[in-house]
């Protein structure tokens, strides 16, 4: 017979009721009587080091040579990333702790199995206790009666693998019983006799209407000493959405793309449904943040990832969540990275608060906006010389200012989708002389930036300086006023211009670079914009 008690959780046990005899509707066991149960079990007494809020099981049909085969549940396996610093990890950690019996085989850590053989018929129970991570334990009294027989297990979930809350599990045949199932894994276990069982699932949590188990009942064969498995499926669960008001867009730095979250379990919506949101979940915390495109997720003008400051990012998910009618509203603030981002939703489970299954993704296609490449930049720039005042290509130009934040502006909006200079970005940053400058670079190789808040370009990396531009006699000193009209021709690449190498129409002395802004701007991310759902 398996007795299923709970500890400190008011689980229900029709078949047997502690401390006095119940009717049972099952078949006459006569199995030896058991001691009794020791009250340390339920205690959780320190002295024993038994953990309360559990369930225990007592098992008393071994095989034939006095060796209980226990199941547990398997290992929580989980892509989430959980307690785990800054790299995705795996969150896994299940222990067997046999106290009494000697063990035969597993019952290590991470093993779904722990097999312990007692002596005939003793004066007390050994124990052997099963517990995931910091969750309630599951903890088995074995007395060996010397009826062998043997094991029959399973999960009673929903559809998003969750343990289905006030479900029990009954089993006939033989023997049998019903207890309840493991709260949040849906984990369950009998102790009974060899022989035909046939094993019903039972009980659906409130609201969730008609829903019903697939299947609705197991035929099970169980020989001495064997085990045996039944799941079961509640063919309902919660339901995650991610829908984005557009799925490809250019690597413009401009760009704002609309995102709606949704939550329904039972097919109604969950208001204050908290949801992981995950962006790149494929990568670890650090290169969600570091490599391909840079979008920022936004919600009513602010940014909610990533989080921290331009020079120290962290790319860590974000728990968010719904509103009364079970939506989360955001905004994609996309940078000038081309490349495909994805953002994953996960939802936690209403019933048991963990994380579940309910899950969707979106991915965000971020094309590059054009061909221009860092070689083709001043020949780009030296076509524009003939732009009508009445284009908009002529239109930005006439607003440049000798000043790197208007010149910095004004490339952005050359370089956007079908711009005669797209697939080009720029970053605006402050110089140790000459003032700010801006960096050049094509859009997929934007610069470093370091935790101290220096900004270094790589080998294809122009750097404009109004404060070191010179030029010559016949170009004059007005940088803006030369790339106006086209006949920019040259410029320093960050290494010239961080050593100092002397370049003709330039005074170089050795410089390095530092942010213009701690906040999101520039380096990959997007430019500076008054479009609504933006934040930096």
């Amino acid at each position: 017979m398996a007795v299923a008690v709970a500890l400190g959780m008011g689980l229900s046990v029709p078949s047997v009721v502690m401390g006095g005899a119940a009717a049972a509707p099952f078949p006459r066991d006569t199995t030896p009587k058991p001691p009794p149960v020791p009250k340390y079990w339920y205690t959780g007494s320190e002295d024993m080091n038994i953990p309360g809020g559990g369930t225990v099981e007592l098992f008393m049909h071994p095989d034939k040579k006095g060796v209980f085969h226990l199941v547990g549940p398997a290992p929580l396996q989980t892509s989430t990333s959980v307690a785990c610093g800054d790299q995705a990890c795996v969150y896994n950690h299940l222990d067997w702790t046999v106290m009494g019996g000697d063990v035969v085989s597993g019952c290590g850590a991470n093993t779904t199995s722990c097999d312990v053989k007692v002596g005939p018929r003793g004066s007390s129970w050994a124990g052997v206790i099963n517990r995931q991570n910091n969750e309630a334990p599951l903890i088995f009294l074995l007395w060996n009666s010397e009826k062998p027989g043997g094991t029959i297990s399973g999960y009673v979930q929903d559809e998003n693998h969750q343990g289905v809350p006030g479900a029990s599990v009954t089993v006939t045949g033989p023997s049998g019983g019903t207890t309840a199932v493991q709260a949040g894994t849906g984990f369950y276990t009998f102790d009974v006799k060899a022989g035909d069982y046939k094993v019903v699932p039972s009980g659906v949590p409130k609201g969730a209407g008609d829903a019903k188990y697939k299947p609705g009942s197991a035929s099970v064969p169980l020989p001495d000493g064997g085990d045996a498995r039944a799941d079961f499926t509640l063919d309902t669960g919660m339901k995650v959405k991610l829908i984005l008001t557009r799925s490809s867009v250019p690597a413009d730095g401009t760009t704002v793309v609309g995102g709606t979250l949704t939550v329904t379990e039972f097919g109604k919506a969950v208001p204050d449904a908290h949801v992981l949101l995950e962006p790149q979940p494929s990568m670890g915390y650090q290169a969600a943040v570091t490599t391909g495109p840079r979008v920022a997720v936004c919600n009513s003008g602010v940014r909610v990832w990533p989080t921290g400051l331009l020079s120290t990012p962290s790319g860590r998910s974000i728990d968010v969540a719904t509103d009364q009618n079970g939506t989360y509203d955001f905004t994609l603030t996309v940078g000038t990275v081309p490349g495909s981002w994805e953002l994953r939703a996960v939802a936690t489970n209403a019933w048991t608060g963990e994380l579940t299954t309910a899950t969707d993704y979106q991915t965000l296609d971020v094309k590059a906006p054009g061909n221009v490449r860092y070689e083709g930049f001043f020949a780009a720039l030296s076509a524009l010389k003939g732009a009508r005042a009445s284009s908009e290509a002529g239109k930005a130009l006439a607003t440049m200012v000798d000043n790197a934040a208007s010149i910095a502006q004004v490339l952005a909006e050359l370089s956007g989708s079908g711009g005669e200079l797209g697939g080009l970005a720029f970053s605006l940053v402050n110089a140790t002389s000459g003032g700010p400058a801006v960096f050049v670079y094509d859009d997929s190789l934007p610069p470093t930036v370091e935790s101290n808040g220096d900004v270094v370009g790589g080998e294809h990396t122009w750097v404009l300086s109004p404060g070191q531009w010179k030029g010559s006699a016949k170009l004059g000193g007005v940088l803006s006023t030369v790339m106006q009209s086209g006949r920019l021709g040259r410029a320093p690449t960050y290494t010239q211009w961080a050593k100092g190498t002397p370049v003709a129409g330039w005074s170089l002395t050795k410089d390095h670079a530092s942010l213009s802004t701690t906040n999101f701007q520039y380096n990959g991310w997007a430019y500076p914009s008054t479009t609504a759902g933006v934040c930096y």
